[in-house]
């Protein structure tokens, strides 16, 4: 398993630049293919301009990106795209519709194979919700911030955008309100930890690198 998780931030701007630098060098080829999969900023095009400004202008990698909203893959499009890539970046944005398209595609278990395989994988807020236990995101039904269930590839809670205090302060409510035992990431926005073979370490950090890792008893 290679797994890099984000906790937040802009692809364009230049603390978060050095994540994705260090991103591209862990996939340890020239020019790398990169599928980026933006399903949950609702295949936003500005984002997906930046996104290949990023890795293609500034980190000479080749970009192919899966949209399954404004576009309807069918499924040897899909499985050609995981299969010629060296790494997979998944966006961040809305969690529950990107989960909802995922499943229906089924890139959600495309996804758990790929990584299984030993793809690298990258996930940015969003996109590194699904992969835990369950993920502290935005309620969209309403106010604040609630849990939602992920993978458990990784059997941990996972807050990004820690950073962000009324979002922090719902992290600790969840936790301490429910007596909850689980172990816990929260990462700050341009902060990432790397996966491997089920040992975390930092990829990269900025001058506002921030993890935490808590556990409640």
């Amino acid at each position: 398993m290679r797994l890099v998780v984000i906790g937040g931030g802009f692809v364009k701007h230049f603390d978060n630049f050095h994540i994705n630098k260090r991103i591209v060098e862990l996939v340890g080829k020239v020019n790398p293919k990169v599928l980026f999969i933006p399903t949950a900023s609702n295949d936003d095009e500005g984002y997906i301009k930046e996104f290949k400004d990023t890795f293609e202008k500034q980190l000479s990698c080749q970009v192919e990106v899966l949209r399954c909203i404004n576009e309807n893959p069918n499924e040897s499009q899909i499985i050609e795209l995981f299969r010629s890539s060296d790494l997979m970046y998944l966006g961040g944005g809305n969690y529950v519709n990107m989960m909802k398209h995922w499943k229906k595609y089924k890139i959600d278990h495309k996804l758990e194979e790929a990584l299984n395989s030993g793809t690298l994988i990258a996930g940015i807020s969003a996109g590194a919700i699904c992969w835990f236990k369950s993920g502290i995101r935005s309620n969209y039904e309403g106010e604040g911030y609630i849990e939602s269930s992920g993978w458990q590839i990784i059997n941990k809670i996972f807050c990004p955008h820690y950073n962000q205090r009324d979002r922090a302060e719902a992290l600790h409510s969840i936790l301490l309100n429910g007596n909850r035992t689980e172990d816990t990431i929260a990462l700050e926005d341009d902060s990432a930890l790397y996966f491997r073979v089920c040992q975390e370490k930092c990829v990269s950090y900025s001058r506002y690198f921030f993890t935490r890792f808590f556990r409640w008893s």
